[in-house]
């Protein structure tokens, strides 16, 4: 006799290990509102099922990468970007149909330079650089990764590493 809420998450606080699927409902609520969830823990829980359903083909890898472009951008937490945005690389790898893949990387290198350009110095920079370099498919793209690597553009308190250098160099 209750209102059906707008989102549940059985796991809530993660006290049972199972993998949830989120019903159609809740993942309105998530896809519009992850981003102003304050409990971490839940975030990463949810982007964590979000992205077992990609895996599980329940979630569209084109809809989640849609997700990360929108919304990962304003994470502020280190390991739950880093997670993400390594989850978005597999997903261009694996699961996005082989004659969209090079536009969706495009995108995401697009967002990813956007969060580049904006996060605070440290390690979501360095974070988001590399998912940069990750998702870099186009001539374009990888013209861009070389002016960064040759000083050519600077973003302020990013230091291109030898790692990436070589990531870089190898695109």
């Amino acid at each position: 006799g209750l209102p059906r809420p707008d989102f549940v998450y059985p796991n809530y606080g993660d006290h049972g290990y199972c993998k949830v699927a989120i019903d159609e409902t809740s993942l309105r609520y998530i896809l519009a509102h992850i981003d102003r969830l304050t409990d971490t823990l839940l975030r990463l829980q949810l982007w964590s099922s979000l992205w077992n359903m990609v895996r599980d083909q329940q979630l569209s890898s084109l809809r989640y990468l849609d997700l990360v472009r929108a919304k990962a951008p304003a994470e502020h937490h280190p390991e739950l970007v880093e997670s993400v945005t390594a989850n978005a690389l597999a997903a261009l790898g694996r699961y996005v149909p082989e004659h969209l893949i090079e536009a969706e990387a495009h995108r995401f290198f697009e967002a990813a330079r956007r969060a580049l350009e904006s996060a605070p110095l440290g390690d979501l920079q360095k974070i988001w650089a590399r998912a940069l370099i990750g998702a870099a498919a186009t001539t374009d793209d990888v013209g861009e990764l070389a002016r960064l690597a040759d000083g050519v553009v600077v973003i302020p308190g990013l230091e291109i590493d030898q790692e990436m250098r070589w990531a870089i160099a190898a695109k």
